[in-house]
């Protein structure tokens, strides 16, 4: 089964490995514009000008890679769910987790509302949205995860 799932998950991943190394190419050039403009107008200067060039890249690539991530975690867990024991090791781990991520996630609402400064960069999970994805998708990523087996 393990076979299986590298079979389907690796030419995906291999593309997003390759358009890393693509990107990682540009990281000296980069680098030596946060370095000419630290020297320039100081650190502050170079971090403005990281988040301009950072922002819209980032933003592009959440767009675009976000659906295809979401597809292909809902298509693995189907896939696992076919093992023998991962549905039992799941009802008792799912549950944990949704927990802790709840816990978690009142606790990053709780220090930004009290004022921490940090708290305000900390991500949150979106538990609700994955319940929907995989909710939303169980039919169709099941019935992918059957045609691949």
């Amino acid at each position: 089964m393990v076979h299986k799932l590298n079979r389907h998950l690796l030419g995906p991943l291999k593309a997003a490995s390759a358009r890393a190394c693509a990107v990682a190419r540009a990281v000296p050039v980069v680098a030596c514009e946060l370095i000419a403009e630290a020297q320039q107008s100081g650190v502050k200067g170079a971090a403005r000008l990281a988040y301009v060039k950072v922002e819209p890249v980032a933003k592009d690539m959440y767009g675009r890679y976000e659906p295809v991530a979401e597809q292909l975690a809902v298509s693995a867990w189907y896939l696992l769910n076919s093992l023998p024991v991962f549905p039992h090791v799941a009802q008792v781990i799912v549950p944990t987790g949704a927990y802790c991520m709840t816990k978690y996630n009142r606790m990053v609402d709780a220090a930004a509302r009290q004022g921490y400064t940090g708290a305000r960069y900390l991500p949150t999970v979106p538990i609700e949205r994955i319940a929907k994805v995989f909710a939303s998708s169980a039919p169709e990523a099941k019935g992918a995860a059957e045609t691949q087996t």
